[in-house]
């Protein structure tokens, strides 16, 4: 990601700690061209509540698959997802 950008975007989800962060994920995966794994390490630095729940990081994987149209979603694995 472009570190010199100084655009910012403000996210708010109400009732469900989990959407807004997918949400950030989803752009940074289409928009950023980040994989899933880089997306989730990113948001752990810039969003230090960061816990989507397991069904949100398998849509994630599954909207990866399609955008990047690869053979396979990426494994959900407890180590890298923490």
């Amino acid at each position: 990601m472009n570190k010199n950008r100084v655009h910012r975007v403000l996210i708010v989800a109400d009732k469900y700690l989990s959407r807004g962060p997918t949400l950030a994920m989803a752009y940074l995966i289409k928009e950023e061209n980040m994989t899933l794994k880089e997306a989730w390490r990113y948001m752990k630095c810039v969003y230090l509540a960061l816990r989507p729940n397991w069904h949100c990081l398998e849509q994630l994987a599954l909207f990866e698959k399609t955008v990047k149209n690869l053979p396979e979603a990426t494994p959900i694995v407890d180590e890298e997802f923490q």
